[in-house]
């Protein structure tokens, strides 16, 4: 196998299949919205494995686009305090200026929770983005194995 692969399209409609999905420590490149329709492009992201290429190994992916459509309720809301005060803040404003996401979960199996740190002119918070959804697309153009990132190689965009 070389280090570099170009695959057809990921799709995913189910929760079992997103929650193959690691954005720890990536960047949100672009989010375009579209309608109910929302495209996240990312630097990079991991996938716990990929059955269908036989590896049964983490992959970490190039330029991912995770495509969340038919969404019907999404809220934006950072930290206050350490107290765990919240505030709302427009989607806008909140996805130009997350930085670095750490993490992401599905509380439901068609909400995403995107968790990440936010900076603003008084500085840095953590702030927290949740999509509920109807399907979702994750999409990449080449991915190199656990093993091979492991020994220094990268995944182009």
């Amino acid at each position: 196998m070389g280090v570099y692969k170009l695959l057809t399209p990921r799709v995913s409609y189910s929760s079992k299949d997103l929650s193959l999905l690691d954005l720890h420590d990536s960047n949100l490149e672009s989010a375009n919205r579209t309608g109910t329709t929302l495209e996240l492009v990312f630097d990079w992201a991991k996938l716990a494995h990929l059955a269908e290429e036989s590896i049964a190994e983490p992959v970490i992916l190039g330029q991912t686009t995770l495509t969340l459509a038919g969404i019907r309720e999404e809220g934006f809301k950072i930290y206050e305090d350490d107290a765990g005060a919240m505030r709302d803040m427009p989607l806008g404003d909140g996805a130009s200026k997350l930085e670095l996401i750490v993490a992401n979960k599905l509380p439901a199996p068609t909400t995403l929770l995107i968790t990440g740190l936010l900076n603003e002119d008084a500085g840095s918070n953590w702030a927290e983005w949740r999509v509920a959804f109807t399907d979702c697309t994750i999409f990449w153009h080449s991915f190199i194995t656990r093993t091979e990132w492991l020994a220094g190689k990268l995944s182009k965009h």
